[in-house]
């Protein structure tokens, strides 16, 4: 869905929910080949690691290297829907 939107880029301002990091990179770079004058990423959990495709410029939680569910993160579709952040167990 926002890949259609990419061509109204100029001068534009994004709002993108997603997870990969390697989604927030694809979307950088057809943001900015569209016109974009600068993007801004954020994130509710970085758990970039080095050499990852791209990180978040400002994120709630940084350095979790726990499967985490809850908010749209699931495990293998399980407690996707949990209205919190979770340790998976």
């Amino acid at each position: 869905m926002f890949f259609r939107h990419v061509a109204s880029a100029v001068g534009g301002y994004f709002l993108m929910p997603t997870r990969p990091m390697e989604t927030i990179a694809k979307a950088q770079v057809l943001l900015l080949a569209a016109g974009a004058a600068s993007i801004v990423t954020a994130v509710a959990i970085d758990k970039s690691s080095p050499g990852a495709m791209a990180s978040a410029d400002f994120a709630c939680f940084t350095g979790v290297s726990d499967f985490i569910i809850g908010y749209g993160m699931d495990d293998a579709g399980k407690h996707r829907g949990l209205p919190y952040i979770a340790k998976a167990i």
